[in-house]
């Protein structure tokens, strides 16, 4: 299986004033570096943790042998929030709608899962048969631990504090990775 993003978020979590009182920064010349350190704090925990912090969309490519009746397939992305849609391409190769009467989903934990209970008729001489269209994320910041939105400012406040590649004789990629410990709990990944 392979899984792409189609869309990305078109905010930040946290926003640019609560990142500045954090930094007790009070000029606007530095806003754009700040909304960069943002992103830059979001995507890290979001890669500690395996969790998407906010909804995204993306469709997940599967070949005929991944796509059986009655085989689980896992989809390891957090929270996954809906199934949009399964889509397949017949054979003569037109991409067809899979009814939502022939698999069924559990969505509720890590991975979420998709259960199809029939196969369709499929264009053989082609990889990516199947196309699973999702939304992954949490879909308001309250469903977010505070404790992750926290971190969020904690990071923030590191790249923008350390914009240099080294500070004090440790690269900001080894600094970073000490706090990876205190967001193991809050990791939704496989094992």
């Amino acid at each position: 299986m392979r899984i792409q993003q189609v869309t990305y978020p078109t905010g930040t979590l946290i926003t640019l004033a609560e990142a500045k009182a954090h930094l007790r920064v009070t000029i606007d010349n530095e806003d754009s570096v700040i909304n960069d350190c943002i992103k830059s704090a979001t995507s890290l925990v979001e890669s500690y943790t395996n969790q998407y912090l906010q909804s995204r969309t993306f469709v997940a490519f599967l070949d005929i042998q991944e796509f059986t009746a009655f085989n689980v397939i896992d989809i390891w992305k957090f929270p996954i929030t809906s199934i949009e849609s399964i889509k397949y391409l017949d054979s003569s190769g037109v991409e067809q709608t899979f009814s939502t009467a022939n698999y069924t989903t559990d969505l509720i934990d890590s991975p979420a899962r998709v259960l199809p209970t029939t196969i369709a008729t499929v264009k053989l001489n082609i990889v990516n048969q199947y196309r699973i269209y999702f939304t992954a994320g949490h879909l308001t910041r309250e469903s977010i631990d505070s404790e992750l939105i926290g971190w969020v400012k904690i990071f923030t406040a590191f790249f923008y504090q350390t914009r240099q590649p080294e500070y004090t004789g440790q690269s900001v990629s080894e600094i970073a990775y000490n706090y990876q410990s205190a967001l193991d709990k809050f990791n939704k990944g496989p094992l």
